[in-house]
């Protein structure tokens, strides 16, 4: 169970349900500034309307990655496992919580996890 009281969980909850729903805003915006490329004739227009496509698309990606993390933490919220470690099961700090909403691990396993994936690349 999350050292977290209730008011704090729910201050998280409301922070995440207004953060999905600029993130979805967001990401129908860019789908919506997508052009079709197979009316423009000219070189130029084609070459910036593909890099502008391809950038939109890379801003939907993050979202869609973003709002994956939302949904798994809004979720740990129902549970009543948000705000502890994944893998030692210890609360994570609120301080560093506050920092990053959607973080699994405290900040010792997360060192630990940065050390092991350092020594195998």
């Amino acid at each position: 169970m999350s050292d977290l009281d209730a008011s704090k969980l729910q201050e998280f909850k409301d922070f995440f349900i207004i953060k999905q729903q600029e993130l979805n805003l967001t990401k129908n915006k860019k789908k919506s500034e997508e052009t079709d490329d197979s009316e423009i004739r000219d070189d130029m227009d084609l070459a910036q309307s593909i890099t502008s496509n391809d950038m939109s698309r890379q801003m939907q990606h993050r979202c869609d990655v973003m709002l994956g993390h939302i949904r798994v933490a809004l979720e740990k919220i129902r549970l009543g496992t948000f705000g502890n470690c994944e893998s030692c099961e210890e609360p994570i700090f609120e301080a560093r919580l506050k920092a990053m909403p959607a973080c699994k691990y405290c900040i010792t396993c997360a060192e630990k996890i940065e050390h092991r994936q350092r020594q195998y690349r």
